[in-house]
């Protein structure tokens, strides 16, 4: 018989030796349970780097990045690729520790730089933390100078709307001392060159990346602003590009209505740039202020070469394209293009205009009426009128009606007109404007074509959740809109809002589903993402373009998800007879899946206790239950599945394995959940009553058995580490024999 409770002793050993249980923290005695599955985390990460030649730009290089250098290697990731870290570390930058990141509910951009909204506390770096994958397990491996942090409920209801930011550093001080800012990507985000990003998690995943990166020893930033205006009025905002290496693209854009950009960059390099002007404008005057410049007057090039701290400028002067005695006629439009008619009558003329023709230049013409025509493309020129002669029109008020393109008649309005650089009133699609006798009248009319827009749904099958959107400009550095939506009946569309324009101007976007969070209630995994017109994508859609365009100005995105079935697990702890020790019973869970809780019993308690909250699982894991490292060893512990009939008592510490209910298994909802049952001992056994148990060898087994293995008697000290411990088993005191 002993020899039998000696093996089985030996067994509970061996398992005690070979799954560890996470141990309890002193400065963390009270009881909690963290279940990984509602669990959210970003880890940050800070990366020093010897040039900007080493950083790996983002997927869209801005005109005006925040980045005082230009990052040498092109961006490997896609739309919608989240931050991996193995990518990451191909750069060859070095890990930085006490590096700060903030979150913040909003972004803005009041200076050079990006930064958070309604910012949170900073957190800062360590040397290393363990790397964590997609759901949030422990791997085997290290990050160097990274820190995880878990979200609040706040944030990540946040997270949930695309409503949570992230910058490096902090509002008032974004730059780390000794480094220049190169590159921040999070998550999702990734796209544009700012210090600001949102935090975002693709369907099934609760842990992202951050990775800010820093040039150290960067030569010191200057600062360079450039500034466009007309030598007169004109009323319309032409746009003039420059090319230029200030932009990380290599080009930037002004607009003739006094228009100026400003450039952050690196001292002692020379920066270039040139206005392509329109044609029919012409340069008149360019002047620059800066410690080290060439300037061409000719053709407006400007070669400038920065020093540290200084704030250099260049003013340039352009004379737009002259216009003949008599009414001059120019349209330009926005949202598009096309050819529109516009007809001429004298105020006294009292015939109807003609109605619009093909091509909308107008059916014809009547006494009294002269009919020309123009065809604005919609990017930034203004186009001249032609057609009847209106150089010759004898001096009075005239009225100027414009017809749009026959198809399009309905979606076309004169946002605005300007004769002389004076606007005009606008009176639905026509002006009234004065021409005098042999002078100049040179009028604008400014076309806006009605825009497209996105309707973006979510459907949740069996329950109720919320849900949200992020929709961004496929190739352009805007950092995009959210929407949000939260169903109401389950199988019901529910429409997202947020602060997507109720105008959306034509392009190609970028449309990323935002999951709803999984609670203690509730986890979800996407079914489908479609867009009509456009594509569609299953389960492992990350994003989906959709194109809105004059002829598909409206597409509609819906998203559907649908429950993931879970299980939990409970434990109760029940303690029999007193410890001796002054200190609370604490048992601990730890699971692979990186889940953990505590039970906590007062000194002296004799009661039970419960985790807190049910652990949460979505997927097969194991979790390990022992007792905590400072809780004194009770003569005997064992733990029971309560859930499974005809279970055997486990010594602790014991793994239970937790294995979810396929979607097509059993309806009973608790189906797969367990509850433990933990039975601590601290009353002898063998006949001794309700004696308390005598501290001894066995209840400082931990002294004896590790000096000698120390010591390198390793058999010895094992040897009499089971002996120690089945004595407890079989209920002997100290002075017993065996």
């Amino acid at each position: 018989m002993i020899a039998r409770r000696l093996a089985a002793t030996v067994a509970l050993v061996t398992v005690g030796l070979t799954v560890p249980v996470a141990p309890a923290r002193a400065e963390d005695p009270e009881p909690f349970a963290r279940s990984a599955a509602t669990t959210y985390q970003v880890t940050l990460a800070a990366r020093g780097c010897g040039s900007y030649a080493e950083v790996v730009a983002n997927q869209v290089r801005e005109d005006r990045g925040e980045s005082p250098g230009r990052p040498g290697r092109d961006s490997p990731y896609k739309p919608g690729d989240p931050v991996d870290p193995l990518v990451e570390d191909q750069s060859g930058c070095e890990p930085l520790a006490g590096i700060t990141f903030t979150f913040g509910g909003g972004r803005e951009k009041k200076g050079a730089m990006s930064s958070v909204t309604a910012a949170g506390a900073p957190v800062t770096t360590l040397a290393e933390t363990p790397l964590l994958d997609a759901v949030g397990r422990t791997g085997t491996g290290q990050l160097g100078g990274a820190v995880t942090v878990p979200l609040s409920e706040t944030q990540m209801n946040l997270a949930g709307k695309r409503e949570l930011w992230v910058q490096g550093g902090t509002p008032a001080a974004p730059v780390p001392n000794g480094f220049q800012f190169a590159v921040l990507r999070c998550a999702i985000d990734g796209r544009t060159g700012g210090n600001a990003q949102w935090i975002g998690y693709l369907p099934g995943t609760r842990h992202v990346f951050c990775f800010a990166y820093y040039v150290r020893n960067a030569a010191p930033t200057g600062t360079l602003a450039v500034k466009l205006r007309t030598t007169k009025a004109v009323g319309y905002a032409q746009r003039v590009p420059f090319t230029s290496n200030l932009s990380q693209s290599g080009s930037f854009q002004l607009t003739t209505d006094s228009s100026s950009a400003s450039f952050v960059r690196l001292s002692g390099q020379t920066y270039r740039f040139r206005p392509v002007l329109p044609p029919g404008w012409r340069l008149a005057d360019v002047s620059c202020s800066a410690s080290r410049q060439v300037v061409d007057v000719g053709t407006g090039q400007a070669d400038i070469t920065l020093i540290g701290g200084e704030n250099a400028s260049c003013s340039y002067a352009v004379t737009p394209p002259a216009a003949p005695p008599g009414l001059t006629i120019r349209a330009l439009s926005e949202g598009g293009g096309g050819t529109f008619g516009i007809v001429v009558a004298s105020a006294a003329t009292t015939s109807s205009s003609p109605s619009a023709g093909t091509g909308g230049t107008g059916g014809g013409s009547a006494p009294g009426l002269r009919v020309v025509s123009a065809t604005p493309t919609g990017d930034g020129n203004a186009a001249v009128a032609t057609g009847s002669d209106l150089g010759s029109l004898p001096a009075g008020q005239y009225r100027l009606t414009v017809n749009p393109p026959a198809a399009e008649t309905d979606l076309w309005t004169v946002g605005a007109a300007t004769c002389n650089g004076s606007p005009v009133t606008v009176q639905g699609r026509a002006v009234q404007v004065a021409v005098g006798s042999g002078v100049v009248t040179d009028c604008v009319l400014r076309l806006v074509r009605k825009q497209g827009s996105a309707g973006l749904r979510v459907i949740t099958q069996g329950a109720v959740a919320t849900a949200g959107f992020a929709l961004l400009p496929l190739s352009t550095a805007e950092p995009g809109w959210s929407a949000s939506a939260t169903t109401t009946r389950a199988g019901d569309a529910a429409a997202a809002s947020g602060d997507l324009p109720g105008s959306l101007p034509f392009g190609t976007y970028l449309v990323i589903p935002v999951a709803p969070l999984t609670t203690v209630d509730s986890a979800w995994r996407l079914t489908s993402l479609g867009c009509s017109p456009g594509t569609s994508g299953g389960p492992d859609t990350r994003a989906l373009t959709i194109d809105v365009r004059a002829a598909t100005p409206t597409v509609d995105c819906t998203a559907t998800y649908e429950p993931v079935r879970a299980a939990e697990l409970r434990i109760n702890m029940q303690v029999e007879g007193s410890a001796t020790a002054a200190a609370p019973i604490v048992v601990d869970v730890s699971c692979t899946d990186g889940s953990t809780g505590r039970l906590v019993l007062a000194a002296g308690d004799q009661s039970s206790a419960d985790l807190p909250a049910p652990l949460i699982f979505t997927a097969d894991t194991n979790c390990t239950v022992g007792l905590g490292e400072d809780t004194e060893r009770p003569f005997n512990a064992s733990l029971v599945n309560e859930a499974a009939a005809g279970n055997a008592p486990l010594a602790l510490p014991a793994t239970v394995a937790v294995r979810p209910p396929d979607a097509d298994s059993s309806a009973d909802p608790a189906a797969g959940d367990i509850r433990l049952a933990v039975t601590l001992g601290y009353t002898a056994m063998g006949g001794r009553g309700t004696d308390k148990a005598k501290p001894g060898v066995v209840d400082s087994f931990a002294l004896l058995p590790v000096a000698l293995i120390g010591a390198g008697l390793i058999g010895i000290g094992a040897a009499v580490l089971l002996v120690m411990v089945a004595r407890r088993r079989l209920g002997l005191a100290d002075d017993d024999d065996l």
